[in-house]
């Protein structure tokens, strides 16, 4: 990074020992480290700070995109197929000859014409949804030939888009057209023939396979199960932690009425989950002096002492949540505390305001609150995605007290604890995030023309 020193030190500190001592708190310090790391990704995006040309960090997006949506298992069974190889073969004959099969684009239509269609009906519900008693009025505008109809549209759709109880539907409209954008597209183009291919785990055609299962089933590249009517009863919608293969694979199971949770299990004890949870936990200030604490959590996991990993990480939530709150509050111009004063967000503590009561989505203040109410009715749901926050209150605080009051003594398996850590971390995850991108904007545009890595 940029070797600048701040002008204002005093003269009896030595500023280069100065900028020693600064960087090894960001190096001790897991916030500190990530906030840097931020800010140098960010610098090197925007100012193209590469090796090579954009079109390598493309390229790189491009790779990862793809063998994200499938993971090697599927590759290799749909490939499988005679159909398979047959297009897996046409694909490799494409990048040797350097153009595209017609044959090929041809079968690409026929696969992703009923994916393009399945788009454009949850587009449309969307936008039903999203605009409402205009809905009927914007699509006779839109489909007009008036002159005017532009300056027509926009008074009626953007005071819509731009209202922020709308977020969630103008967010899964952009993601459904940007969906659609990638679909009509064939995989690969001139541009792509002519590139360099990147072997994958020692596979030179891995792209090859994913080109070669996009046209086949294009569907397999979206994520278009999310917006299956279906999906808003699986119960694990708020798990973020899992692969998008892993997500349709279990959903597909659901479907089928042959839904088995116990992988959660196996995603909390595979090798790295607790080293990951305790570095994300490093992260927030508020849950330094809670280390040991968090680190008997994890112990209490690893010798099978299921109810004690429950009775201890059920307060931790709750504590990371009120902060939460505070930090919004303090922070991101949320009004959702009243009638509190407190310094640090960090630090808040529900119990140190008597009169504390909360402002709902609605405008309406909530008097002695409760965790539900500060997750279900203020703004805080607004950066919870609606998952996550139906899970906590319609599960997680459904089994809170008849747990921590002593009332049920069947709640400790394997199975409920490791619900219970991945959503702990699923919101430790949110928070820090947030955080680090709330901080990054502030100081980004404060930075010094030379602000580089050391390697730039």
């Amino acid at each position: 990074m940029s070797g600048k020193i701040p002008d204002d030190i005093p003269d009896d500190i030595d500023k280069e020992e100065y900028l020693d001592f600064v960087m090894e708190k960001v190096e001790e310090d897991p916030l500190l480290r990530d906030l840097m790391n931020a800010v140098h990704k960010r610098f090197w995006i925007e100012h193209e700070l590469f090796d090579d040309d954009l079109s390598v960090a493309l390229d790189l997006v491009q790779v990862i995109m793809l063998t994200s949506y499938v993971s090697k298992v599927e590759l290799d069974h749909y490939l499988s197929t005679k159909e398979g190889r047959q297009v897996l073969d046409q694909v490799k004959v494409d990048f040797e000859r350097g153009a595209v099969s017609n044959d090929l684009e041809k079968r690409y239509q026929r696969n992703a014409t009923p994916v393009l269609d399945e788009i454009d009906e949850y587009i449309e519900e969307t936008r039903r949804d999203l605009f409402g008693d205009s809905y009927e009025e914007i699509v006779e505008i839109e489909e007009s030939d008036r002159d005017d109809k532009n300056e027509i549209l926009e008074r009626l759709r953007d005071p819509i888009l731009e209202d922020p109880e709308n977020k969630e539907l103008v967010d899964r409209l952009s993601i459904l057209r940007n969906t659609r954008s990638r679909v009509e597209s064939f995989p690969y183009d001139k541009s792509d023939l002519q590139s360099e291919i990147a072997t994958i785990d020692g596979d030179e055609y891995r792209i090859h396979k994913h080109y070669a299962l996009q046209i086949l089933k294009p569907r397999l590249y979206t994520q278009l199960y999310r917006f299956e009517e279906e999906y808003e009863g699986f119960p694990l919608r708020w798990l973020t932690d899992l692969t998008i293969p892993q997500a349709r694979a279990v959903y597909q199971k659901y479907k089928q009425g042959d839904f088995d949770e116990s992988f959660v299990v196996d995603e909390v004890e595979r090798e790295g989950y607790f080293d990951d949870l305790l570095e994300e936990v490093a992260k927030l200030p508020s849950f330094r002096e809670r280390e040991d604490l968090m680190q008997e959590v994890v112990d209490n996991y690893r010798d099978e002492r299921y109810a004690s990993v429950i009775n201890l990480i059920l307060p931790q939530t709750e504590f990371l949540l009120w902060i939460y709150g505070a930090y919004l509050n303090q922070q991101a111009g949320e009004t959702i505390y009243l009638n509190t004063d407190y310094d640090n967000f960090w630090q808040f503590n529900p119990r140190d305001h008597n009169d504390l009561s909360l402002q709902s989505v609605n405008g309406n203040e909530i008097q002695k609150p409760r965790i539900r109410d500060l997750v279900q009715n203020t703004a805080v749901q607004d950066y919870l995605n609606e998952a996550i926050s139906e899970y906590f209150v319609d599960e997680l605080y459904e089994e809170r007290n008849p747990i921590l009051h002593g009332n049920v003594a069947d709640y400790h398996s394997d199975l409920e604890a490791a619900k219970k850590l991945i959503f702990f971390k699923t919101i430790i995850e949110r928070v820090t995030d947030q955080l680090r991108d709330d901080i990054v904007d502030q100081i980004y545009d404060d930075l010094p023309d030379d602000f580089l890595p050391d390697d730039q």
